[in-house]
């Protein structure tokens, strides 16, 4: 998909999940490290993780512990911008 986006002119944001340790430690580390190496390969920005600073925090997700609430959503935003404000450009210019 990144590779598709870039050939569309598109710039690419990589952004990080984990995974529980129920699913092993060798396929948690596998798909963890895919992100870094999907960045690297495709030269995209990278976020390594989303919820950096909160996964821990279970105020800030569903019962189901897997999607952030509302007041998480400034922590997302907070992760996410300093990768993603580069990507964006001037407001007026074109690339």
């Amino acid at each position: 998909m990144a590779s598709a986006a870039q050939k569309s002119g598109s710039r690419v944001l990589i952004v990080g999940l984990r995974l529980p340790p129920n699913y092993g430690p060798a396929y948690v580390r596998r798909f963890e490290t895919t992100y870094a190496d999907v960045a690297r390969d495709r030269k995209a920005a990278l976020v390594p993780f989303l919820f950096e600073g909160f996964a821990e925090d279970n105020g800030m997700f569903q019962a189901d512990r897997i999607h952030p609430v509302l007041a998480a959503q400034t922590r997302l935003l907070d992760n996410v911008w300093r990768e993603l404000k580069p990507l964006l450009g001037e407001p007026g210019k074109s690339r």
